[in-house]
């Protein structure tokens, strides 16, 4: 094939310096051609393109290139017969062998018929050094890229157009984050420009050492930047513009979650996003050097336990919400490393001009149990229809804020009295530093000078002022206490000392269960009836013996209460979009031979992912994984199942009726009370523990559910036949939603 003769109209770019060029002719006919020979012809572009990459030399150490230079279309019927549920790489895709560049400068459309995606145009697993210099992609797949366990990635020049379906970019280590040899490693991004997402534009898990200069997001229902256990990252540039996404998205344009720390972003420019940043728990070592952050949906930056993070300037206005939401976490599994600990809110302006309502409720809010934030030089002024600075912890640093301190006020100074002034609890903390700033609001033409003193009563303090000249009359002056701490990293009591151990929880009645033995939790809907329909949930208390219960201390992610939400029986609802969820305490993380049983309802759509009972990670590189989600099935056809070590147990056909789900450490499964085929044998389980249980999620930042929970039971050993068949009684007795099969 001589390569000069090719039709120009058909092609977008010259391709002198690729290996092989793939195009199309007036036919629609796609071709495959080396300099020296022709590589292959057919209109199925994805056929073609994986016959160009997979030309280039064998074994090779060095890059060689594909450049696809006319416009392709992937059909996303072309899957074949294969079982998309238990691997997406089967779906229509190009996958890149190590030492490829593979070039589209020209575009590529993703069209199938209406049902759900399945192309990833462009993947990766198990490789190094590639790089895909541009890359645009329309319509609608279910992935643009995918790359798993890859280093030396290089993304230059993307752009992604979808239709309001699919998902942009995604890195990750698989299921072995916890394997450095799987984690992808040094990764570079050059731009990004993502529109019509319906998840996340560009997102990370389990990897280590990016690269990013600019990715821009336009209506992304998710992040546009999203790092997940991510480490060692610097980002110039990201923006967003999302002004017709679902109203409940809650999704930041810039989100990092689990961090191992170590990251910097430049410059976040957030418009009408559901939030504008979200430093998750777990996350630490941020540095964020300026944002514009306008007209969140709930609360401009979310700020949850992270330590040693930075915020360094830039405007924030007119959110739903707190503008800066910064909290910390009281749940047992995160250790006082893991709260707000030195976090810098430094050099903001914050506001609200919206015309009519104000929705913007504080400028800054701290809350919880963080330790030695510093909250210095910010203007904060119309900040916050609540209050503008809002502080739990003594151990804060509030300083040279315009609008607002520990306190403010406006007092009189009353001539010829002793003391001129005296301003009551100006702080409840007997082990601070305060500090005052004050000027005179309408002065007298006379001689006058006031001094002023803090005062400890015994259970607060006082600012007194004092004249040192007295004018002869009354004097109004307005006053700002700032608190500049005398902090010199030692403490009267433990730092960890307002970390909250034991959670009360309502009494309830013990356990009526027809087996006990070995049971370590027994959650019980019935025992929330002293909550209001819609009431949130901190902890859901237990009814067995062990006193164990389940929890979320955060409020914007506990699940509510419901009297009679499952066919009339009282449940405990979750919802996807609110991402809310409850913890399992500790010590269900360490239970060995287990029975889990739930009580359960799907509500939603029944899309993939979506989990009753959760568990994020395993002890070892395949620990036990304990799931009742409807886990592989994105469009809903096939049943439920629960999944354990590597495999998949089918125990049901997917519908949004109540269910009874059991299963067992020897992956026992039963749905309804009726026992599902055994798993095949290369799937068992290993013998670790399992760990970050939870109810509602995978874990702790994916995997959300919606549905309905009304009880769970655990048992920390293998319930025998009988004794499954007496609890599956009791529980088909005491729910009339519920049929055993």
């Amino acid at each position: 094939m001589n390569l000069r003769s090719v039709d120009v109209e058909h092609v977008y770019t010259a391709a002198r310096d690729a290996d092989v060029v793939v195009w199309k002719d007036e036919d629609d006919v796609y071709h495959a051609d080396s300099a020296d020979e022709h590589v292959a012809s057919s209109e199925d572009f994805i056929g073609v393109a994986q016959a160009a990459v997979d030309s280039l030399t064998d074994d090779r150490d060095w890059k060689e290139k594909v450049a696809v230079v006319s416009p392709a279309t992937i059909y996303d019927d072309q899957q074949g017969e294969t079982d998309l549920h238990q691997d997406l790489r089967k779906g229509p895709g190009i996958d890149l062998p190590s030492y490829t560049i593979l070039d589209v400068p020209a575009s590529i459309t993703v069209e199938n018929a209406g049902g759900d995606p399945w192309a990833i145009p462009v993947r990766a697993q198990d490789a190094h050094h590639i790089e895909v210099p541009n890359l645009t992609v329309r319509g609608s797949p279910r992935y643009t890229i995918m790359m798993s366990s890859v280093s030396n990635l290089y993304l230059g020049n993307i752009n992604i157009e979808l239709d309001d379906i699919g998902i942009g970019i995604r890195i990750d280590a698989g299921d072995e984050a916890n394997v450095n040899s799987k984690r992808p490693k040094d990764i570079q991004v050059d731009r990004i420009y993502a529109e019509g997402i319906d998840y996340h534009a560009f997102e990370t898990s389990g990897v280590d050492r990016i690269q990013i200069d600019q990715v821009l997001g336009k209506n992304i229902n998710g992040c546009v930047v999203l790092l997940n256990d991510s480490s060692n990252a610097t980002i110039g540039d990201i923006i967003e513009y999302s002004p017709d996404i679902p109203g409940h998205n809650r999704y930041a344009t810039f989100r990092t979650t689990y961090q191992e720390g170590r990251v910097t972003a430049d410059n976040i420019v957030s418009h009408e996003s559901g939030r504008g940043l979200h430093i998750h728990r777990g996350s630490g070592e941020i540095i964020i050097n300026n944002v514009y952050i306008d007209g969140a949906r709930n609360r401009g930056a979310v700020i949850n336990a992270p330590p040693n993070t930075v915020l360094n300037g830039g405007i924030i206005k007119n959110c739903d919400g707190a503008a800066i939401d910064l909290y910390s976490t009281t749940d047992p599994e995160f250790t006082p490393a893991r709260r707000a600990e030195g976090v810098n809110i430094t050099n903001m302006r914050i506001y609200d001009d919206q015309e009519g309502e104000r929705t913007q409720t504080h400028a800054i809010k701290e809350a919880g149990t963080a330790l030695n934030s510093r909250i210095v030089n910010n203007d904060v002024r119309d900040g916050g229809t609540e209050a503008l600075i809002t502080s739990t912890s003594p151990t804060s640093v509030i300083s040279g804020n315009v609008g607002d301190g520990v306190a403010k006020g406006t007092v009189t100074l009353t001539a010829r009295s002793d003391p001129a002034a005296r301003v009551e609890g100006v702080s409840p903390h007997s082990d601070v530093t305060l500090e005052l700033r004050s000027k005179t609001f309408e002065g007298p033409d006379t001689a006058f000078q006031y001094d002023h003193h803090f005062e400890w009563t015994g259970s607060q303090w006082d600012l007194v002022f004092e004249w040192v000249t007295d004018p002869g009359e009354d004097l109004t002056v307005d006053y700002i206490v700032d608190r500049p701490q005398a902090t010199i990293g030692r403490f009267p009591k433990k730092p960890d000392e307002d970390y909250v151990e034991d959670v009360d929880t309502e009494d309830v009645p013990a356990t009526d269960l027809p087996v006990t033995d070995g049971l370590k939790m027994h959650l019980d809907a019935t025992t929330l009836d002293y909550l209001n329909d819609g009431d949130t949930i901190e902890t859901w208390p237990d009814r067995s013996e062990a006193g164990n219960y389940a929890y979320q201390d955060s409020t914007e992610e506990q699940p509510a209460y419901s009297p009679d939400a499952m066919n009339g029986d009282p449940a405990v609802q979750f919802t996807r979009a609110d991402e809310t969820r409850l913890a399992l305490y500790d010590e269900m993380a360490t239970v060995g031979s287990t029975t889990f049983i739930a009580v359960g309802q799907f509500t939603g759509s029944l899309d993939e992912g979506e989990y009753i009972v959760g568990q994020d990670k395993g002890l070892g590189v395949e620990g036990a994984r304990y799931r009742i989600a409807n886990y592989g099935n994105w469009d809903g056809t096939e049943g439920f199942t629960w999944r354990m070590g590597t495999g998949n147990v089918e125990f049901g056909t997917p519908d949004n009726e109540p269910h009874l789900f059991v299963e067992d450490s020897s992956m026992n499964v039963y749905f309804d009370g009726e026992k599902a085929p055994d798993m095949k044998e290369e799937n068992t389980a290993t013998d670790k523990y399992p760990t970050d249980l939870s109810l509602g999620s995978k874990g702790r930042g994916r995997g959300f559910w919606d549905g309905n929970l009304a009880e769970v039971l655990v048992f920390d050993r293998e319930l025998s036949e009988s004794e499954l068949g007496e609890v599956h009684q009791y529980l088909d007795n005491k729910y009339d939603s519920v049929s055993l099969a």
